[in-house]
């Protein structure tokens, strides 16, 4: 089974299909605290509300102040200044209003929201609020100190990234330019990152490891460095070479090893495919090893993890025999010889994955990911670990946040992970094309112009000779600022439209046959004008005119029908009225626009819900429908009076009394044997056939004789109806500054009924 095949799981056949409707997601980036703002606080509350559950300290008593950390990375801590302990309140601040404005931290735990405005110069004070914004009070104070570093939420040491990707900026400020856009982040794999948009590239630290990807760097992250290294030596950050000979060197190799020395950790006759790409990038099989270092004429690519590295004399380019020829000296990561890499270039393509040159079909899969992305992203976010990755001729992107992965192949595309469950193979679930006809066609929700809501007086024109219509005829058309219609009184529902045509509102009734459609786009104030045809698209008329009234109520049908809910109170009726609605196989589901309805042949008479309107007719209602209520107020009326009401259970009471005795042993000689006799009132009764609950039960009943318990054996000496007596031996063995104290208790544990 290949590496992508194993990542890779299935999904059904229609998986983008039931894709739910396109959504918007925001993603909250961890923000980076301008340094005036970081450090550690002394606060007081102040300004405290009457609904707040915090109350005013005394400024003239330090005893009650706050003692708050706030850190570059937006982490927010307490301190207990008597124990030194310390609380992280939050890791995850989300930046409002634009950036360099205000952050807060919503923290679930204390039901409080904690605001701060990071474009003060100095500290002002912190809001806090409820999570539903009502204001509770400020926290303001001074700060006693830069030191942050007691505040971090994880084992990993923030600082030393922070200090990499600091100097990093200062090092290759091209690569990595410094603005008010590229703020710390943290998570989707990774400690740290920063994103630099005026370059397109993301600087990202996971564990000791630096890395980089995009703009110059490559679609593929690359190792530029080490945490370690880099702390000490910030000039040892790898990106990429300006020197004019990499063109060149530039293309696919296939080297194999000569002179092998018995130290090798490849023998004589190993063929490698290399890569050498723009700026010195150098790619070993699909190995990345990124850029070199410079050493006079020799360009150095060191592997520190596998104690190898790749030497190769720039100076060859001097001598134009030399082009087309390989040659890399083979060293360990101190530089001793193991053997030489030589052969010849295959082919000028500089694509790292497989060297296997540039995709053809990349721009294409390019867009198709870019489609779902934009359409789906809470189900594919892009982020720093979304980026393509090539395998067994799969072009796949891989999705950190949602475990999910996409793969296209002979232009056919896979999807599978997270949501849609595991499967050893990836499943094929249609071509690009389909896909990307099938995405762009999902009904959406038309940009009507609020202004244009109101009643209208229509007039037909254009009649066709098919069209039932006859020019000159009116009728009056209402629009709701919701972008519902009726027409002539008939409610038609709400709008939808297609992404291939979004300019296009189209509303429709399947039961009449007929549908109306407007160009959003040509909308002009107080006129409308809409083109009537078949459900089948056969014109039949246009209908245009001007805005009488501002009047928008069309019914209650103006709501939106729900057919579950409808359905359900539908088959309630049948159940609990089947004198009137008899259930039958011709009484099916009639659906319309915004309609939906029943008829029963035996009794004539029928059932409709129009938005959430239920009508009925036939029988002692008459020939025309009657409005009786609505879905969800007569679905309740009716599952509540033919609901039996049921009795609460009664739960028996118990007490509980453990007796016995104990052994207690000092240093293997001491003896202590205490008699055990307590009493419990109103417990509950554990179930015998439960030992997890029988041991927890005799745990709690000894927790304050014996509050940690190495061992319990428990079992069931007697039990009836009113009754349970349990046998019970407990232990535990503990080593106090080099003194041994063994515990064991032998008890009973009878459970007695009221």
């Amino acid at each position: 089974m290949n590496v992508f095949s194993r990542l890779l799981v299935s999904a059904t056949a229609a998986a983008l299909g039931v894709l739910a409707g396109p959504t918007v997601a925001q993603t909250l980036a961890t923000v980076s605290i301008p340094e005036a703002l970081q450090g550690y606080y002394t606060l007081e509350v102040t300004d405290s509300t009457p609904s707040s559950p915090l109350q005013n300290t005394d400024t003239q008593d330090t005893s009650d102040d706050l003692h708050f950390y706030l850190s570059p990375i937006g982490e927010i801590c307490l301190k207990n200044p008597s124990s030194g302990n310390i609380e992280v309140l939050s890791s995850q601040p989300q930046l409002q209003y634009g950036l360099f404005s205000k952050v807060s931290w919503d923290i679930a735990d204390l039901a409080m929201r904690f605001t701060i405005d990071i474009a003060q110069t100095s500290f002002a004070g912190i809001e806090v609020q409820s999570l539903a914004g009502t204001d509770y009070a400020r926290l303001t104070g001074t700060r006693v100190a830069l030191d942050t570093g007691s505040c971090r939420s994880s084992t990993f040491d923030t600082r030393d990234a922070l200090v990499v990707i600091n100097e990093a900026e200062k090092t290759a400020p091209s690569y990595f330019p410094k603005s008010a856009l590229s703020v710390n982040q943290i998570g989707d794999g990774f400690d740290l990152y920063r994103y630099y948009p005026s370059s397109g590239v993301y600087l990202a630290v996971r564990g000791n490891t630096v890395l980089a990807r995009g703009g110059d760097f490559g679609s593929e992250y690359v190792i530029v460095g080490y945490v370690d290294d880099l702390l000490s030596t910030p000039s040892n950050l790898r990106v990429p070479s300006s020197d004019s000979r990499w063109s060149f060197f530039a293309g696919t190799y296939l080297l194999e090893m000569t002179e092998a020395l018995a130290v090798s950790p490849i023998a004589d006759g190993t063929q490698l495919n290399l890569v050498i790409g723009d700026g010195g990038l150098l790619c070993v099989e699909e190995k990345v090893l990124a850029y070199p270092s410079i050493s006079g004429a020799n360009a150095i690519w060191t592997d520190s993890l596998s104690n190898i590295r790749y030497v190769l004399d720039l100076s060859r380019a001097a001598d134009s025999d030399n082009f087309g020829v390989g040659e890399l000296a083979f060293q360990s990561s101190g530089g001793n010889p193991f053997g030489l890499l030589t052969g010849d270039q295959t082919s000028l393509s500089k694509e790292c994955s497989g060297a296997q040159g540039a995709d053809a079909q990349l721009s294409t899969n390019n867009a198709f990911f870019t489609l779902i992305e934009t359409e789906y992203p809470k189900l594919f976010p892009s982020g720093p670990q979304t980026f393509n990755q090539t395998q067994d001729g799969f072009t796949y992107r891989y999705y950190f946040n949602t475990q999910l992965f996409v793969g296209i192949k002979d232009s056919v595309v896979y999807v599978n992970g997270g949501q849609f469950g595991n499967n050893e193979n990836p499943v094929a679930i249609g071509t690009i094309a389909a896909l990307t006809a099938q995405i762009s066609n999902v009904p959406v929700a038309p940009n009507i112009p609020s202004s244009s809501a109101g009643t209208y007086s229509v007039t037909f024109a254009g009649a066709t000779n098919v069209s039932p219509f006859s020019n000159g005829a009116t009728a009056s058309v209402v629009l709701d600022a919701a972008g519902a219609l009726c027409f002539d009184g008939l409610s038609l529902g709400s709008a939808t439209t297609l992404k291939s045509s979004p300019n296009t509102a189209t509303w429709g009734s399947s039961d009449l046959g007929l549908k109306l459609t407007m160009d959003t786009s040509a909308v002009t104030a107080g006129t409308i004008s809409l083109s009537v045809s078949s459900f089948a698209d056969v014109s039949y008329a246009t209908v245009a005119g001007t805005q009488t009234s501002l009047e928008t109520a069309c019914g209650a049908s103006n709501q939106v029908l729900n057919v579950a809910d409808s359905s359900a109170l539908f088959d309630l009726a049948e159940q609990y009225f089947p004198q009137f609605f008899p259930k039958n196989v011709l009484s099916t589901n009639q659906l319309g626009s915004n309609t939906l309805s029943r008829f029963y042949p035996a009794t004539g008479m029928g059932l409709l819900v129009e938005g959430q309107a239920v009508s009925v007719r036939g029988g002692p209602y008459g020939t025309a429908y009657v409005r009786v209520g609505e879905v969800a107020e007569l679905t309740t009326l009716i599952v509540a009076e033919n609901t039996p009401v049921t009795p609460e259970p009664v739960i028996p009471i118990y007490d509980l009394r453990v007796t016995g005795n104990g052994e207690i042993i000092f240093n293997s000689s001491t003896l202590v044997r205490p008699t055990v006799d307590i009493k419990k009132y109103a417990v509950e009764r554990p179930d015998s056939t439960d030992t997890s609950a029988m041991q927890a039960v005799v745990r709690s009943a000894l927790s304050d004789i014996l509050p940690v318990i190495d061992s319990i054996s428990v079992s069931v000496v007697a039990e009836s109806t009113s009754t349970l007596v349990l046998s019970a031996v407990a232990s535990r063995t503990a080593n106090v500054t080099g003194n041994t104290r063994e515990s064991e208790y032998t008890v009973l544990l009878t459970f007695t009924q009221r």
